[in-house]
């Protein structure tokens, strides 16, 4: 006997179908065929980038960096880059990979992190549109999911903002944190749609992924929660806002509390103020940053942003304007399409954290590639924006919307010309230093940067006149001098050497640099027991120098194999595959068996 369907079976049934009627559309077909293109769209304009040398900060972090080099070293791996231990674990597995530092191999993970997150964008954009078109309460109009999706993902792929996230090695931070970021948003969405408290464990532990790459996914809450408010109704909100949203920005807030301990205690030892004119800044380099991503061009690596003194500047205004009016434009946006107002406050919110590191001094005010992660939220806006012009069009007459198809396809293939063409200048250290100093005429660092890129290539001439300028800009930095008084030290100018290296000393009575130039400048001189005083000293500031005791090592060899060999043992324990090391240990080993009694 059929038995009486009960209110709680009801209930569930409906809530069945209305879960399966907010799926989206079966991920086949021509949507595939639109994600892979895209994909591969992304690997075919950073092709040539694949060859690019490594550049700036990628000598700390991959050259310079031996935690690399033992991938079963966990510890080691945590311990060198605590605040992103995802990434650095990333480079080691590179190393091991690819069997050493490869330029090649590193960039080639870099741009296939690149077309993995074009695919993701793909999907995110594919169900979010389908979820608007599906809620009839949002009140907004809908448009094709396909159509967002494959131009947001596209815009993503071939932007030329995008290229020192994805041609720079050391910005990998971004493109894993946002990796990680967009596979949290995705989990999180199905969770908020009810789908099972796996989705809450696939949440935390890709948005944890995040923060153990970048500091910037500490804004997933404010960004979860701006989607929540945003596309769904005031009911289902009122509970989850303090059984979800307060503790997830509580504990993004103690993320916040830590790493500003690290970067108070460990990277940057000393007080760690507040400046609050920075934020003035801040909000200037924000429109600085939407207008690049509307008009991509003057792209450098360095950005030189001068300080703002007072409130009653016109440039200051002029940012609190901005400011305003881009709020302004998230409110009016929003009454017409919630998701495309959704994805401009994905755009503001990404750039939160980079802010209050430059308000903190921290770090410089504006860095291409942290547009990264934040531009997925404007593409978002914007592959809805394509999609309802694509429906208007569509609707008036089938001309009309091939002209604008035609249209779409050239702005991709302008951007991605401009791409191809950003590749090329990180192609070559010098013209990306070069172009730097051009951009910004009056600053130190681009001309110390070009200075230290012409020294590598034996350039030394010119490397000595970008220092001095360097110097001339920023009498204060340090690094300017240790710089310059190598460069001045192996083309012969001993004298002015010595006056940059004793510089160097009164500026920073700590510096290992300064030691070891003194102590090279006495071997010039031949003052060897002068010259080994000053490398004891650089082992006295700096316990881990490899060079400094490679040096002291090869003084010792002759009259002292015994101490050479304690040396070479030790750079044995630091770094392992030194070149020249184990024979270094061979030859002291034989000395010492030869001087042995028989």
């Amino acid at each position: 006997m059929r038995k009486e369907p009960t209110l709680e079976s009801s209930s569930r049934r409906v809530a069945i179908d209305a879960a399966r009627s907010l799926r989206p559309a079966p991920f086949g077909g021509p949507r595939l065929i639109a994600c892979g293109s895209a994909a591969l769209l992304a690997v075919l304009v950073y092709a040539n980038a694949l060859f690019n040398p490594f550049v700036y900060d990628d000598y700390r972090l991959i050259l310079e960096n031996t935690s690399v080099e033992r991938l079963a070293d966990w510890r080691g791996i945590v311990v060198h880059e605590m605040t992103r231990p995802v990434v650095n674990f990333s480079y080691a597995l590179d190393y091991a990979i690819w069997g050493g530092r490869s330029p090649f191999g590193f960039h080639v993970t870099n741009v296939l992190i690149h077309a993995v997150n074009v695919a993701l964008l793909f999907q995110l954009v594919l169900v979010l549109a389908t979820d608007t078109a599906s809620d009839s309460r949002l009140n907004s109009p809908s448009v094709s999911a396909g159509t967002a999706a494959t131009a947001a993902s596209v815009l993503f792929a071939v932007h030329p903002a995008l290229t020192q996230a994805v041609g720079y090695v050391s910005a990998r931070s971004e493109l894993i944190c946002t990796t990680c970021f967009l596979l949290a948003f995705l989990a999180g969405r199905r969770a908020l749609k009810g789908e099972g408290f796996r989705w809450w464990i696939s949440m935390a532990v890709a948005w944890a992924l995040s923060l153990a790459s970048r500091e910037t996914a500490a804004t997933f809450p404010l960004v979860l929660c701006c989607y929540d408010y945003f596309m769904h109704p005031a009911s289902a909100r009122l509970s989850r806002r303090l059984s979800l949203y307060v503790p997830l920005i509580l504990l993004a807030l103690a993320v916040a509390l830590l790493r500003l301990t690290v970067l108070a205690n460990v990277e940057h030892p000393g007080s760690v103020a507040i400046h609050w004119r920075n934020g003035l800044v801040e909000l200037e380099v924000f429109g600085r940053y939407l207008l690049l991503m509307v008009m991509p061009v003057g792209q450098t690596i360095f950005h030189a942003i001068a300080p703002i003194q007072a409130l009653s500047q016109p440039r200051a205004i002029l940012a609190l304007m901005s400011a305003v009016g881009f709020v302004l434009l998230i409110v009016a946006v929003f009454r017409a399409n919630r998701l495309a107002a959704f994805g401009l406050a994905w755009f503001a919110l990404v750039l939160l954290p980079a802010a209050l590191l430059v308000m903190l001094d921290r770090a410089e005010p504006m860095a291409e590639h942290r547009v990264y992660l934040a531009s997925a939220g404007l593409f978002l806006s914007a592959g809805v924006a394509a999609a309802a012009i694509a429906a208007s069009c569509r609707s008036i007459s089938p001309t009309l919307i091939r002209q604008a198809q035609i249209v779409a396809v050239l702005i991709a293939t302008v951007l991605s010309i401009r791409t191809v063409s950003r590749n090329t200048v990180w192609s070559h250290p010098v013209a990306l230093w070069l172009e730097a100093a051009e951009k910004a005429p009056d600053h130190w660092l681009p001309r110390l940067a070009l200075g230290d890129v012409l020294h590598e290539e034996g350039r030394h001439e010119e490397a000595i006149s970008a220092l001095r300028a360097a110097v001339s800009f920023r009498p204060e930095e340090a690094q300017a001098y240790a710089k310059l008084g190598r460069c001045l030290l192996e083309v012969g100018h001993l004298d002015e050497a010595n006056r940059a290296f004793q510089t160097l000393l009164r500026l920073n009575a700590q510096s290992p640099a300064a030691y070891g130039g003194l102590g090279l400048l006495s071997l010039k001189t031949g003052q060897t027991a002068v010259a080994r005083r000053y490398f004891l000293d650089v082992l006295d500031k700096d316990p881990q120098s490899i060079a400094a005791r490679q040096i002291l090592a090869s003084l010792e060899e002759a009259a002292n194999p015994r101490e050479s060999l304690r040396l070479c043992e030790e750079i044995r324990q630091l770094a392992p595959l030194t070149e020249g090391n184990d024979d270094c240990i061979s030859r002291n080993r034989a000395r010492l068996n030869d001087a042995s009694p028989r």
